[in-house]
């Protein structure tokens, strides 16, 4: 593998994932959904230096900020780096898949599988902090997978398990939700930690296995805690100075987190699309960030005045199959102990299990985003086991084409700038009513 025509690709996969994100980013042209509390909190942070939101760190709504300072106070402003970080999302999942196989055009399956996922889609085009925190969080996994590589020299692993770490630090100081992965990455240096240090061994290694030896050789202990400890620790500090300085009190760290501890241990109320997290993986019940009707009634809505919609669906097709191709990951890494079939696995289930302990008790179908973004690399390295080329090359292509039908048969309710979701077109793509 060439390794300046994979960075080509990548370079390409970024560019068209972020054209495509931007095609009418300026509506709707009013804040949306949580908009109306991040857009207000970046204007006073350019205005006074404030930091509204304290329940969550101070990184997204700096983004945020900074989008606005740089494009201006008006709708692309307001989520011109969100659609930035989408694009690079896309990069970064082609480079995390890129890792596992070697492959440059599995890689850019899996991105394209990214975009018709929808996610990213929806996620990139508001201004809210998840778009951040899953950027940073698929690099986090293309760096931790890239220093897996085999025989890699000691202080080139050492530099990309760092690079990982500070995306894992950065990606906690966008919502605290990003410790998830980090710890999910942790638990795996953990375990080959563990089973070095009890000179563990398996009769029949695979070739994918884990644990080999010549994965992470040379790369101690006290590396591995500089990166994956102190690096993100660092990076999630550093996020703090403009709160600290703006303050005048040296210890703002720890007074923003009692605060945050408060807001999130207090009533959380109620909200009509709130679902708990056992029924995300159903799809059940998703969140519409917006919904407008011309005229405001009801009695207005038609064909020839159709109203403007954007709702947080998953593409149902590539979901379902995909949350197949991660418990396959997860048996697959239980009977050959794949790394591959670890890392989606983990990526997936470590960003989803921990919403079971909830302190706030109001969770939303959104949350589950992060981890649905380890569904495109799943389906990918399943396709990727079939021997049989005409097969393997048939399910790609049924993928492919089944996503982007299903992707483009939704967009009518996922973008507010094709606003054309006519009654009918509603019926048709609102197939339950907890959808409503």
């Amino acid at each position: 593998m060439s390794r300046h025509k994979a960075a080509a690709v990548g370079g390409l996969v970024f560019l068209l994932a972020l054209a495509a994100l931007s095609i009418g980013l300026s509506q709707p042209g009013e804040v949306y959904f949580d908009e109306t509390w991040y857009v207000p909190a970046a204007r006073e942070l350019l205005k006074t230096g404030d930091m509204l939101r304290q329940e969550h760190p101070p990184l997204g709504k700096l983004l945020i900020a900074l989008s606005m300072a740089i494009f201006g106070d008006d709708p692309l402003g307001w989520r011109a780096f969100d659609c930035l970080f989408g694009a690079l999302t896309l990069a970064g999942m082609y480079a995390w898949t890129l890792a596992m196989t070697r492959s440059i055009l599995w890689g850019a399956f899996a991105a394209a599988l990214g975009f018709f996922g929808a996610v990213v889609y929806v996620q990139a085009r508001i201004a809210m902090l998840d778009m951040f925190l899953m950027g940073f969080g698929m690099w986090a996994l293309a760096f931790f997978t890239f220093s897996l590589e085999e025989n890699l020299p000691a202080p080139r692993a050492f530099r990309r398990l760092m690079a990982s770490g500070l995306c894992l630090g950065l990606s906690t100081a966008c919502k605290v939700s990003g410790a998830f992965l980090w710890a999910g990455l942790g638990m795996i240096a953990l375990m080959v930690v563990l089973m070095r240090h009890w000179q563990a061994s398996f009769a029949r290694p695979g070739i994918d296995d884990f644990a080999s030896p010549a994965r992470w050789r040379g790369v101690g202990v006290a590396q591995g805690l500089v990166a994956l400890a102190s690096v993100p620790i660092a990076a999630y500090a550093a996020t703090y100075l403009q709160q600290t300085l703006h303050s005048g009190n040296a210890l703002e760290i720890f007074a923003s987190h009692w605060r945050m501890h408060d807001i999130l241990s207090g009533d959380a109320g109620t909200h009509p699309y709130s679902s708990p997290w056992w029924k995300w993986p159903t799809l059940i019940r998703p969140v519409w960030y917006y919904f407008k009707i011309p005229g405001g009634e009801a009695a207005t809505w038609s064909a020839a005045l159709p109203a403007v919609g954007v709702v947080a669906l998953p593409n149902p097709f590539l979901t379902i199959v995909g949350e197949l191709a991660i418990l396959y990951a997860l048996a697959r890494w239980a009977l050959t102990r794949s790394l591959n079939a670890l890392l989606v696995a983990t990526a997936f289930f470590s960003q989803y299990l921990p919403w079971i302990i909830d302190p706030k008790g109001l969770e939303f179908a959104f949350y589950f985003f992060p981890s649905l973004l380890a569904v495109p690399p799943a389906l990918t390295i399943a396709l990727a086991q079939i021997k049989t080329p005409s097969l393997r090359r048939s399910l790609a292509g049924a993928l492919l084409v089944g996503g982007a039908g299903f992707f483009f048969f939704f967009l009518p309710i996922l973008s507010a700038a094709i606003g054309n979701v006519s009654p009918d077109a509603f019926s048709a793509r609102v197939w339950f009513s907890t959808w409503r």
